[in-house]
């Protein structure tokens, strides 16, 4: 019974991550005829969202979520397969360890969510100067870019939070009638 609910909760993860690939697709069609800043930011920052808040609500290993996500990410917004995959294959990495320390409540998932944003788009930045994909000095990144993130996260995780935890805790409470019967 326990495969088949990881099974449930694998499709579950990816069917959120799904959503936010259309929402993305919404957002971006509406966003690039006011700013680009937006445009392609939604998935990530949403799949970053499904996998910290999802890593605190059901102790499952989010390895391979990430690493589909990743792939979904790379053919719709990199071309290149591994720069989207690697990054969040570290985060979940991160958050599952990370997880098992923290207490649940908002602040630590939040912080938490912080430390992943930080540590996937760090990696993210990485692989692209080293691929020679950016012209961004490092200084740069961390005095201009990194900060500017961070604060688009907060309003952006703030947002999704709830909703998002309206949907789990439906989702786990369906789970465990299933179990029942």
């Amino acid at each position: 019974m326990k495969k088949r609910n990881n099974f449930k909760i694998f499709f579950f993860a990816l069917f959120l991550i799904y959503i936010l690939i259309l929402v993305d697709g919404s957002i971006s069609f509406i966003a690039h005829f006011f700013s680009a800043l937006v445009a392609g930011k939604i998935f990530w920052l949403g799949s970053l969202c499904v996998l910290t808040v999802l890593s605190f609500e059901i102790n499952v290993n989010f390895l391979g979520v990430a690493v589909v996500s990743g792939i979904i990410a790379d053919i719709f917004y990199s071309g290149i397969i591994g720069i989207y995959t690697v990054s969040f294959a570290i985060t979940a990495i991160f958050l599952k360890w990370i997880v098992q320390y923290l207490p649940h409540n908002f602040i630590y998932i939040i912080s938490s969510y912080f430390l992943s944003v930080t540590i996937f788009s760090t990696i993210y930045y990485g692989i692209n100067n080293y691929l020679g994909l950016t012209r961004t000095a490092p200084f740069q990144y961390l005095a201009t870019y990194l900060p500017a993130t961070l604060l688009f996260n907060l309003f952006y995780f703030i947002i999704l939070y709830v909703p998002m935890l309206k949907i789990i805790e439906n989702f786990k409470r369906k789970l465990a009638l299933k179990d029942e019967k």
